[in-house]
């Protein structure tokens, strides 16, 4: 009689052990989902660059609706002239990479704004509800750094590979060739085919909307004549 107890407490807990794997496996599930919302969800974390990271194209262009706005909503951005615009701290998000930036382009070539010297730039980062990402080539290099695809300073203006502009695609870093120096990225073909005949897009940058010196992250577009004087940045992916 014993024996058979025995036999049968030795059974209950093999069945136990059984389950114990089985479960911790949807527990961990639960604490990391994949899907959508781990992608695109409320609180970003690492979840963009981990999850995109076979795209990077695709994780600079989410990298920069994040630096316009850090969740998902259908409510409609904050607007200058009918252009979205930023509405949070971007920069403040991510001290680290702020610092690294800055390092590299010097407060000569990081902002116009005496503010943007502090560190951090929690009264420069959003002013006046609005967000602010410094000049337009650091932002440019600061969202490439941030989604983990370029990891080192964009050339100068006058030693950067470039390629037609027509051969743009999402992701791709544009620089104006001629007249006022201007760099963005883009974040939509809105006229053409995607690397073959683009000749509207839309992009996200910083220090255009609203106007040269106020440094605000917008979301505008370029075509026509204006965009025939970009040309697309080489050597980023």
């Amino acid at each position: 009689m014993l024996r058979k107890k025995g036999v049968l407490v030795l059974l209950v807990i093999l069945a136990i052990l059984a389950i114990l794997p089985a479960c911790d496996s949807l527990n961990r599930q639960s604490e990391s989902p994949v899907g959508v919302e781990s992608i695109l969800g409320t609180e970003k974390g690492d979840d963009i660059q981990k999850a995109l990271s076979s795209d990077p194209r695709t994780a600079v262009v989410l990298e920069c609706y994040y630096a316009l706005r850090p969740y998902c909503s259908s409510a409609p951005y904050k607007s200058i002239f009918g252009n979205a615009v930023s509405e949070w701290n971007y920069l403040c998000s991510d001290l680290n990479a702020y610092r690294v930036l800055k390092g590299w382009y010097g407060t000569a070539y990081s902002s116009v704004w005496s503010l943007f010297y502090i560190d951090p730039p929690w009264s420069y980062g959003c002013y006046n509800g609005i967000g602010r990402g410094g000049q337009c080539r650091y932002f440019a290099n600061l969202i490439l750094y941030r989604s983990g695809v370029y990891q080192r300073c964009l050339p100068a203006y006058t030693s950067a590979g470039l390629m037609q502009i027509r051969f743009a695609r999402p992701g791709d870093v544009i620089q104006r060739t001629s007249g006022c120096r201007h760099t963005a990225v883009v974040v939509k073909v809105l006229e053409g085919i995607a690397g073959y005949s683009v000749t509207r897009v839309d992009v996200i940058d910083s220090n255009f909307v609203g106007g040269d010196g106020q440094e605000i992250i917008g979301m505008h577009q370029i075509g026509g004549t204006d965009l025939s004087n970009y040309a697309v940045i080489t050597g980023i992916y």
